[in-house]
Formats: structure tokens, C-alpha cells, sequence
């Protein structure tokens, strides 16, 4: 079977620091590869690579069986290999056809009827099931429906190769579903490859025919297809059960902590479920229609049309003013470093930036200072209250955002897509905040598109599905729900 990519014993250094260390692996025709980072070092040097002929300190880089890049000559031309990710890379203000053929590296057919290109593509995309029209405008695609388009364009434009770079941290179980199937489609029919970034084993597993699993910048070993089971990638991670305990006396409360009752909302449709004090919940989208929703109405930033929902017993209700972080209702966003942040302050600010409404004073004595940099020293580190904001580092972010709600104490906090974009370190680190933060008496509800290791800290589980609850699973049966 014929070779579509093959980086041959790749070293590469930035700033004098290694990134890619004799990094070397092969690519077939129609094989969709599945690459797991245990680490991020290196990711994103090797991406860059693949997509652009950058400057290399040793080895070969083929793609298509010809030689574009090696350690004595880099061109800087770029490669017919495309990506897949969060980020759009269609023109907004043009329709759907006009991305895929107009600005089609390929395109130039013109003997091919403009009206049969439409009628094919919408062909497809009606066996799929996936409810796009050619003439729609690309700026009213959803993330999902913007990567389906996206994929039919690189196919069609003649990609050598495809990578996906986390696309279950968006796109929701049902989403991802579809999506895996119409890569398997043009693996098998047009003989495309995908190199497919995931952050977790269960997935990849699922979709690719071989797995590498990629370590501060080189290659810790090469899963084939007939060893992609769990005992044989358990030497190569870590274990995520970290059991906590619930309080007795919090099992023991008869009113939920929050509750919703037959809600219309939206998205929502007669939506009910109930957290429970002290408990960690996770509420899986299945379709990624309804979070926001459900995060709006919890911060009182709208209103339900129609149901109840209650709050320790009582309606929700916003006074003018009020935020929900007074309610003791707080919210971590799915990516700390880019929205929880306050780059005017030093870490002591920014960790303390709630302080000021628990303790209702606008300036906080000395002493109050003093005490908490050593009562949090041992959690993020004497020197966080030193560094340069520029010098922080991912996990001193998350620390950060996680050590901020650990110090004000809300009853209750939303965690978005909490392991998005997260290697297997950070992950397990993760974990480990979460449960700092049920040690410390507070609830914890996980908004999730894609169950990731949500699982590994949860309770129960609740699906909902057009913004209606589905089915709930307490912890002894989380085996029965299918990822």
C-alpha cells in the first residue's frame, strides 16, 4: 500500500530547546492514523511541519512519496495537507459551493456542470443526514456543520492528507459519530488519509486503524490495529480513578441543590434534573444544543419560557444587579487561559479577585494577605507570586482559575468542557482540582459536548438530547453508557 506521509528520524529545535526528537513514522493510502500527544511538547512544531516546509535540524519528510522537506533544504512551500480544528477556514461570507469549488486548490474543471457539483455534494450530504445546503452562507454553519464542509473540501481539492486536531473537544457524541463515519466513507472511497489528534485512547481506538502515542516530541510507541485495547496502552498512561467519598451528611439532604423542573427554554424542552448537594454531576449535550442554554438561565442572564427552577429549595430569582457568583453560582470557562485571566494583575490579584465580595470590603488588610500567600504557597507554588505573567505556565493557569473558586467557596460551580485541549498530565491534574474542590464542600456540575474523562470524578450522569433529559446513570452503571 502506497505511502502518503513518512517523517523519517525528525529532530527539530526552537530556541535552541528540542521539540521533535527523531520523530519517525509512516502514514498509508486510506489509513486514518490516530496520533495521542501524552504531552503537548512538540504538537504543535510537528502540525506546522506537515502543513509547511519549515527548516528542519535532521531527518526527511515525504509526503506523497516525493521529498519536501530534509535537514539540508526547507523551501517553505506549503503541502497538500490540511487541518481540521476549532478554527474556521472557510470564507464567511461566501456559500457553502463556492468554498468547496471555487476556492478549491483543484477547482479549474469548468467542464463539469456547476449544477451537477450542487447536486452531488447535496447527494452526500443528505445520506449522511448532516443538514446543509449548498447555497447556505458559511457564516450560518455550526462548528459541526463547518468541518463537514470543510472535509468535503479538502477531499474534493485533492488533500494528500487531513488532520484533526481534537475535534471531539467541540463537536458533541452525536456529532462526532456522524463525522467519524464520513471519514471512514472517503478513506474508503477516495483513499484519503486523516491523521487524527486525539487526547484520549477510547476515541482513537474507535476510528483509526493504528495508534502512536507521542511523547515529549518523539514517537513511545506504535499501537497496530489488533493491540488497540486498553492493557496495551495501560503501561504508557496514567490512572485517572481518584475515588472520592461523598459527606454522609450531604447524601442525607432531602432538597437538591438546584433543580429543573419541566423547563422550556430555547433549546430546552420540558428539560428536569436535579444536583444534589456536595455530589459531582456531569450533564452530557449529546447534540450541542442546549449548555448554553442551560448556563444562561443558571446566571440569570434569561429567563424560562415556561417550568420551574429552584435553588436550595427556592425559585431562581435575579435581583437587578445581582450576578450569580452573589448566589454562590460560579462558572469555570472551558479555556482559563484565554478568558479567566486579568493580565493587568499579578497572580495574588488575580487569584484573589473574588475575595473583595466575600469578605464585603473593597480593600483587603495586609494580614489577610500574608496569610493566604501561605495558605496557598503549597498548593500553586512560592514562586507563582513572583513570575512575570508571560512566564506562567499552562498549569499555573489552571491553578489559578480552580485555587480563585476553592478560595471564595460558592456552593456550587459550572465546569465547561473542563478536559478540552488537555494532555494526559493536565488531565490528571485536573482531576486533581476537582476533587480539592468537593473536599472543600463544593458542588460540581461538568457542562459536556464529548464525555472525555468526565467520568473519572462524577457521581451520575445525565444525557440530554434536542434539550430534553434522556437518560441518568449513577455511578455503579457507567459502564452501560456507550461513548
Amino acid at each position: 500500500m502506497d505511502e502518503i506521509l513518512r517523517m523519517e528520524h525528525v529532530t527539530k529545535k526552537v530556541d535552541g530547546v528540542l521539540r521533535l526528537d527523531n520523530l519517525h513514522f509512516h502514514v498509508l493510502r486510506g489509513e486514518i492514523m490516530g496520533m495521542i500527544p501524552l504531552n503537548y511538547h512538540g504538537k504543535k512544531e510537528l502540525i506546522r511541519l506537515l502543513t509547511t516546509n519549515n527548516p528542519i535540524d535532521m531527518g526527511r519528510i515525504y509526503i506523497g512519496g516525493q521529498l519536501v522537506n530534509y535537514y539540508e533544504h526547507s523551501d517553505m512551500g506549503m503541502n497538500q495537507v490540511e487541518i481540521i480544528d476549532v478554527h474556521s477556514r472557510l470564507v464567511e461570507d461566501l456559500t457553502v459551493a463556492d468554498n468547496i469549488f471555487v476556492l478549491s486548490r483543484s477547482f479549474g474543471e469548468s467542464i463539469i456542470s456547476k449544477r451537477k457539483l450542487h447536486a452531488d455534494t447535496e447527494n452526500l450530504l443528505a445520506s449522511f443526514a448532516i443538514e446543509v445546503k449548498t447555497d447556505d452562507l458559511a457564516m450560518k454553519l455550526n462548528h459541526f456543520q463547518r468541518s463537514v464542509i470543510e472535509l468535503i473540501k479538502y477531499v474534493r481539492g485533492g488533500a494528500k492528507l487531513i488532520l484533526l486536531d481534537e475535534i471531539s473537544s467541540y463537536l458533541s457524541t452525536t456529532e462526532l459519530q456522524k463525522f467519524q463515519t464520513l471519514m471512514k466513507y472517503f478513506a474508503d472511497t477516495e483513499g484519503t488519509s486523516f491523521l487524527y489528534f486525539a487526547n484520549h485512547h477510547e476515541e482513537a481506538f474507535k476510528i483509526c486503524h493504528r495508534v502512536c502515542l507521542m511523547e515529549d516530541g518523539k514517537v513511545v510507541k506504535m499501537l497496530e490495529e489488533e493491540h488497540l485495547t486498553d492493557q496495551d496502552i495501560a503501561p504508557y498512561i496514567i490512572s485517572f480513578d481518584l475515588p472520592y467519598e461523598r459527606d454522609e451528611e450531604e447524601q442525607s439532604l432531602e432538597v437538591g441543590l438546584l433543580e429543573f423542573r419541566q423547563v422550556f427554554s430555547g433549546e430546552l424542552e420540558n428539560l428536569s434534573f436535579r444536583v444534589e448537594h456536595g455530589e459531582c454531576l456531569t450533564i452530557l449535550d449529546m447534540d450541542n444544543s442546549s449548555l448554553e442554554e442551560i448556563l444562561m438561565l443558571v446566571q440569570g442572564k434569561t429567563e424560562a419560557e415556561h417550568g420551574k427552577i429552584l435553588y436550595e429549595g427556592f425559585p431562581l430569582v435575579y435581583n437587578r444587579g445581582e450576578d450569580s457568583i452573589d448566589k454562590g453560582i460560579a462558572v469555570i470557562e472551558e479555556n482559563p487561559k484565554e478568558s479567566m485571566i486579568f493580565r493587568s494583575m499579578d497572580y495574588y490579584e488575580n487569584l484573589t479577585f473574588l475575595l473583595d465580595r466575600k469578605l464585603n470590603r473593597s480593600i483587603v488588610p495586609k494580614k489577610i494577605r500574608k496569610n493566604l500567600m501561605e495558605e496557598y504557597e503549597p498548593y500553586v507554588g512560592k514562586e507563582c507570586f513572583t513570575k512575570n505573567i508571560k512566564e506562567w505556565s499552562t498549569r499555573d493557569v489552571y491553578n489559578l482559575a480552580y485555587y480563585r473558586i476553592h478560595l471564595f467557596r460558592p456552593s456550587i460551580v459550572f465546569l465547561i468542557q473542563p478536559f478540552s485541549n488537555a494532555d494526559m498530565y493536565l488531565r490528571a491534574h485536573i482531576i486533581t482540582l476537582i476533587n480539592k474542590l468537593r473536599q472543600r464542600g463544593i458542588t460540581i456540575v461538568i457542562l459536556a459536548v464529548s464525555i472525555q474523562d468526565s467520568l473519572s470524578v462524577s457521581d451520575r450522569l445525565v444525557t440530554i438530547e434536542k434539550g430534553s433529559f434522556t437518560r441518568i446513570y449513577p455511578k455503579e452503571d457507567f459502564y452501560r453508557f456507550q461513548r
